[in-house]
């Protein structure tokens, strides 16, 4: 554990020391893999050393992911004592035979408990859910949501099961051991979940976050505005910006590699600068995905020729007579419609065309 300590201050350093002044942190989050395990000293420790190296606000939003399980439940106090604020809990489901179905080890007793747990110790928390599954019917979501919501969650993340490449759902839809939801019966779970969390006084701030006034997730909201984030840890990702360059990194993904390097030289595996065509993309994928959208001055400051090359402008006014974008002088924002389409909607606005 000790070279855990020092790994973890020497990367923190050496991302400082990119910066000529320090740089201002809104937000910390310890998520991938089961952040919950770690001792709550070296969690601390990583706290002190972000604070002795960058400036945290006063404000700092410092999330951490957690297993619902009680061995992790009895680190909450010690967690909160360390600097952390808010947690965010792998619910995925509360019936048994849905949390066998998607592979996950706790139960749904446990996870009952551990958010009566998490609202005992902090203010501010969420947890997850995964719907459209199998079967799924409104009638059958329905009777979960409402007994999730009972728990009064200031957020929660509603994610709907998508079948990706290379997975083990994969091959068990590729054996016919299960047949995915159809996307009509989806789209129609999507909606109305929508309109029934609007109802109980959530906004539908993202795809599939929801929040009470106030309590949206900043840390998340970095990554959608497409704003700086620094990746520390094995696995690691982050988006940088240094003398006017957007970077992408990447830090060593296996714990050991990322250890033996982080002690030596530093446990990152590369930094990549972008191309603006590449910032613009990413920046168009992130922000749509937002109620709010993309603010509309910045971005055209920022990519005025790919706005012009790509004829964004005509694109946004076909889109906004098909229901499926707003947009005024202000910003972009897709529509519900919109982000149901998101993939295609970015694909159209990112491909060049005669003006």
């Amino acid at each position: 554990m000790d070279q855990w300590f020092k790994a973890f201050e020497c990367e923190i350093k050496r991302q400082a020391a990119y910066y000529a002044h320090k740089p201002t942190v809104k937000s910390v989050f310890f998520g991938g893999g089961t952040p919950s395990l770690m001792p709550p000293a070296l969690v601390a420790h990583i706290i002190d050393t972000l604070a002795a190296h960058f400036n945290l606000s006063s404000a700092c939003e410092i999330t951490l992911e957690a297993n619902p399980t009680s061995a992790e439940a009895a680190n909450f106090k010690a967690l909160q004592q360390a600097g952390v604020n808010r947690i965010s809990v792998g619910v995925q489901s509360f019936d048994n035979e849905l949390l066998q179905f998607l592979g996950r080890q706790h139960s749904a007793e446990e996870a009952i408990d551990v958010i009566h747990t998490v609202r005992d110790t902090f203010e501010n928390f969420s947890f997850d859910l995964i719907y459209a599954r199998p079967q799924d019917t409104w009638a059958t979501w329905k009777k979960e949501l409402d007994f999730a919501l009972t728990f009064q969650p200031p957020h929660i993340s509603l994610y709907q099961l998508t079948i990706e490449t290379g997975t083990v759902f994969q091959q068990h839809v590729a054996a016919r051991k299960f047949t995915p939801l159809d996307e009509e019966t989806a789209t129609t779970l999507y909606i109305k979940t929508l309109e029934a969390l609007e109802q109980q006084g959530y906004a539908a701030y993202e795809v599939s976050n929801f929040a009470r006034p106030g309590q949206a997730c900043q840390h998340n909201l970095t990554y959608w505005r497409y704003e700086d984030y620094v990746g520390i840890g094995p696995g690691a990702h982050g988006r940088i910006t240094i003398n006017g360059t957007k970077y992408a990194t990447k830090q060593y993904r296996y714990p050991e590699k990322w250890l033996e390097h982080a002690l030596k030289n530093g446990g990152e595996q590369y930094r990549t600068s972008l191309s603006l065509e590449d910032s613009f993309t990413e920046h168009l994928m992130m922000g749509l995905r937002i109620t709010d959208g993309i603010a509309r001055q910045p971005f055209l400051q920022r990519y005025q020729t790919l706005w012009e090359s790509y004829n964004v402008e005509k694109k946004a006014r076909q889109l906004v007579a098909e229901g499926l974008l707003e947009a005024d002088e202000q910003a972009l924002r897709c529509t519900p419609e919109g982000r149901l389409r998101l993939n295609s909607l970015i694909a159209f606005l990112t491909r060049k065309t005669t003006p």
